[in-house]
């Protein structure tokens, strides 16, 4: 079936209990309504609220612009971090040896 293995399904299964389990740890719990996630969306949500009041909002814009850029450059660079390989020399391929120079003797008479 699509070329998936049993170990492929293994790996999805895996990661979506754990998703499912960060949820029910993160959003659901007493201790989860402390975190930090849940304290940042309470700051977001008022300053969205003072920001629909305010008349000049060139500084929201601003810092908004920013925040999504910051993320943006976060994930690519994550992306590209995890996609490249390690850059390593082929099996039996050898780098070549750098040759010594040899120091000429001086003739003195």
């Amino acid at each position: 079936m699509l070329g998936f293995t049993n170990l492929d399904f293994v790996a999805l299964a895996f990661f979506l209990i754990a998703w499912i389990g960060y949820h029910a740890a993160v959003e659901l719990t007493p201790a989860g309504q402390k975190s930090l996630n849940k304290m940042m969306n309470g700051y977001r949500y008022r300053w969205m609220e003072q920001m629909v009041v305010r008349e000049n909002r060139i500084v929201d814009t601003t810092i908004m612009a920013s925040l999504m850029n910051g993320t943006a450059f976060f994930a690519s660079t994550s992306l590209i971090a995890i996609a490249l390989p390690p850059r390593r020399p082929a099996a039996g391929c050898r780098r070549p040896r750098r040759r010594r120079r040899r120091r000429r003797r001086s003739s003195s008479p």
